[in-house]
């Protein structure tokens, strides 16, 4: 069960990717969208079923059907998926058009995702954590410095005691 709810969250962020790329669908883009993964899932559900039902054809046949099905469902998706210039997304990538990072970021706020957003949090937690890191860093060298001056000045007093005592003889 795990795995086919597995295999259907694939069928979705593979239809998320092409749409958040290609985002100009038109007035029936989010239409075309659900019905697609619908459809998809529901081969994907019909065909896992019957593979399971046959045992002797095994794991591989199995995974490998599912592997040509989400092959299929990008050709498929990327070829059928509506645009506004009428020039399906397929084409569009075979004749080297394909999307940059703005587009992406466009393609992302249909799905609520604010990408500039996630990249400033992102950058302002590395930030943050980068500076964590470096003031512990210099904290430890300081701590290590301290520990090496200790141990330099008692081998210090030691070998002026070792002296002191060799020269009372």
């Amino acid at each position: 069960m795990f795995t086919l709810i597995f295999r259907i969250a694939i069928i979705i962020l593979i239809h998320i990717i092409l749409f958040a790329a290609y985002p100009d669908t038109g007035k029936f883009g989010n239409l075309y969208f659900f019905v697609s993964i619908f459809c998809w899932s529901a081969l994907l559900v019909f065909v896992s079923r019957l593979l399971n039902a046959m045992p002797l054809l095994g794991k591989f046949l199995s995974t490998l059907s599912v592997l040509i099905i989400y092959g299929i469902t990008i050709a498929a998706t990327a070829y059928l998926m509506p645009q506004t210039d009428k020039v399906s997304a397929y084409d569009k990538a075979m004749k080297g058009n394909i999307p940059n990072w703005q587009t992406f970021k466009r393609g992302l706020l249909r799905f609520g995702v604010d990408a500039d957003d996630l990249q400033n949090k992102a950058s302002n937690a590395i930030e943050k954590n980068v500076d964590k890191a470096k003031d512990a860093a210099v904290k430890e060298i300081e701590k290590n410095k301290k520990e090496a001056d200790a141990a330099k000045k008692a081998e210090q007093k030691q070998s002026e005691t070792n002296q002191d005592g060799k020269s009372a003889k």
